[in-house]
């Protein structure tokens, strides 16, 4: 952007934290190779998206880094471990950005 230091840019960075929108979870029934997609965004750069999956119990399931998706917005987690029943678990989507803030959105099955 013109007219931009990266000094301006930095700054920007440390006073914005990520967003977290939508948390789609059509393709996951708790079934291994589900996946859990996230719209997620920051001003400048993120640098993680974890995903963590919860039993209704708060037993943790399993939790891993996401991958960003070809459209460059969303990030996607493909579940490892069998969830049954998946019925009232709490999916996660942990966010940080590079001045290491972290924004946490949960979303219920």
């Amino acid at each position: 952007m013109p007219g931009q230091t990266f000094y301006n840019l930095a700054i920007a960075d440390f006073f914005k934290l990520p967003v977290i929108g939508d948390i789609n979870l059509s393709g996951y029934s708790g079934a291994v190779g589900g996946s859990i997609r996230a719209l997620v965004t920051d001003n400048f750069q993120l640098k993680s998206v974890k995903v963590k999956i919860e039993t209704a119990a708060g037993t943790l399931v399993e939790q891993g880094e996401a991958a960003l998706s070809a459209d460059g917005l969303n990030w996607e987690y493909q579940n490892t471990k069998a969830n049954n029943p998946a019925t009232g678990s709490v999916i996660s989507v942990i966010a940080t950005d590079t001045p290491d803030h972290q924004i946490v959105k949960q979303k219920t099955l």
